[in-house]
């Protein structure tokens, strides 16, 4: 309100204060519109703060968000099942599958109703065995390679647990199958990729040439596991070398 305003006012109500009175009522005015101007300017400096702080608030979590998922699509442990289908998992930091690869013309028809990405490792790896199962590979083979690599950590004892669940998965059924499992090094791994195949049935393949098998490696890349096996086996019993013998089995645990 303007001071003109207040002595329009004064006027229709028919009040004519003294000269003094009127000069503390529009002493009064000013101050108070001059602390609404500072109200408003606070509330307006409050507003900016408060809006920025929201900004940063929110660009902290896009960050934690980047981070959270970058660790979570990051390898820490390679797991290989071979059977003939052959199949890689990359699992995290945190024990979730975080990709699949296919490592065999066959397995992407195989696994492609599956659920594995983003489950747990052990719920994977029981969806994995059921797949198999309910397309009879198990009666069709009876050799399953599980192998394991990791740069960040001795795979060792997870691979002891895969095994012991897929041992738990296999009791009771009406087709008995072996279960090997192996630990790989960085070179299996490149072997693997550098040939289109799994790092186990390079690695057996290897060792079946080393022993001077027939062929080359690609009239065995196609070949079973369960073929493989016997035939490395084969192998080793005319140079008389017995598994638990022999340097970095493939297989050990039948024989331990």
């Amino acid at each position: 309100m303007e001071n003109k305003d207040i002595e329009d006012l004064l006027l229709k109500v028919k009040l004519t204060p003294s000269s003094k009175l009127k000069e503390n009522i529009l002493q009064d005015v000013y101050k108070i519109k001059i602390t609404e101007n500072k109200f408003q300017l606070r509330n307006t400096a409050f507003k900016k703060i408060a809006f920025a702080f929201c900004i940063c608030v929110v660009l902290l979590l896009i960050m934690i968000s980047v981070v959270n998922i970058n660790q979570y699509n990051q390898t820490y442990t390679q797991i290989y099942f071979d059977i003939n289908p052959s199949i890689e998992l990359n699992i995290n930091k945190y024990n979730y599958v975080a990709s699949i690869r296919y490592l065999s013309d066959d397995a992407e028809e195989v696994f492609s109703d599956t659920q594995i990405i983003n489950m747990k490792i052990e719920k994977a790896i029981y969806n994995i065995l059921y797949t198999l199962e309910n397309k009879d590979y198990f009666n069709e083979n009876n050799e399953l390679f599980i192998s394991g690599y990791s740069k960040n950590k001795d795979i060792s004892s997870e691979l002891d647990k895969i095994y012991e669940k897929t041992e738990i998965f296999m009791e009771n059924r009406d087709h008995p199958i072996n279960i090997n499992k192996d630990k790989l090094t960085k070179d299996d791994i490149m072997g693997g990729k550098e040939h289109g195949m799994s790092p186990m049935k390079n690695k057996i393949i290897d060792e079946i040439l080393g022993l001077g098998g027939p062929g080359t490696k690609e009239d065995w890349k196609d070949k079973p596991m369960g073929e493989l096996k016997d035939k490395l086996d084969e192998l080793k019993d005319k140079h008389d070398m017995p598994p638990k013998d022999y340097p970095n089995p493939p297989y050990r645990k039948e024989y331990e």
